[in-house]
């Protein structure tokens, strides 16, 4: 089933003023149009937008304009979320999964032990057959 969706990349470059900043920009809009055509191509069912930082503040006001909020948005490009705390919550939020589900992985963990011993009992079994069916041949007929 196709799946449809919207790509939004942001670009930081140092900002520049004066004569290089004609410059910067047509670059900008060339690589925002090269990287667009081959996304657009790989990604076909995604709209992809491509946000360049020309101004400082410029990329928080557009991820604002998207409805993020200053909450939400890296400290980086002007927000306020932090990755640190985030780290911190991953972290606790894998403890309190492992404490969950750890019977769950208990379980899981057993049921594959049973699963690759009764692997090797069937394995053992068909090399006593085959060694059977070997000695057979091997006895002389009468």
């Amino acid at each position: 089933f196709p799946l449809k969706g919207r790509i939004h990349l942001l670009n930081n470059p140092p900002v520049v003023n004066g004569s290089q900043s004609s410059r910067l920009y047509t670059i900008q809009e060339m690589i925002s149009s090269f990287v667009g055509q081959m996304l657009e191509q790989s990604i076909r069912s995604s709209a992809i937008d491509i946000h360049f930082e020309r101004e400082s503040g410029q990329l928080l006001s557009d991820l604002e304009e998207l409805g993020l909020t200053h909450e939400g948005i890296p400290q980086f490009l002007g927000g306020k979320w932090k990755f640190e705390p985030f780290g911190a919550w991953c972290k606790q939020q894998a403890q309190q999964e492992m404490e969950t589900y750890s019977s769950m992985f208990t379980r899981l963990k057993r049921e594959q032990q049973h699963a690759a011993a009764a692997i090797k009992n069937t394995e053992a079994a068909g090399s006593e057959d085959k060694d059977d069916q070997r000695a057979k041949k091997k006895r002389p007929k009468n």
